[in-house]
């Protein structure tokens, strides 16, 4: 299971390398637009998907998530808050804990 392209192009590109990285090109028979459909067909015997791993909260008796232990790729991440916010406080502690994630091993 795939996700098209111009839905993520970046998690699209990175399964890609991923899987060029281990030596195979993944044979594209399903896509899917959402993260809980590509659960669904997996559950249902579809095929399998590489997913985020904060996927893994999905409950379902039928689908089992393994972590990818190398090669993992990466999502890069940004902050968002309204223009003109008056809570720089919390703005500013807000990246600060983004830039603590995204240093971390």
């Amino acid at each position: 299971m795939l996700f098209p392209r111009y839905r993520a192009p970046a998690f699209h590109d990175s399964i890609y390398a991923l899987c060029a990285q281990s030596g195979f090109v993944p044979v594209r028979a399903q896509e899917t637009n959402t993260i809980h459909t590509a659960v669904g067909l997996v559950g249902a015997g579809v095929g399998v998907a590489l997913v985020p791993a904060s996927v893994r909260r999905i409950e379902s008796r039928d689908v089992q998530f393994i972590p990818i232990e190398h090669g993992e790729p990466r999502a890069e991440l940004a902050v968002a808050w309204r223009r003109g916010a008056a809570e720089r406080a919390l703005i500013d502690r807000c990246r600060e804990i983004a830039r603590a994630a995204a240093e971390a091993p």
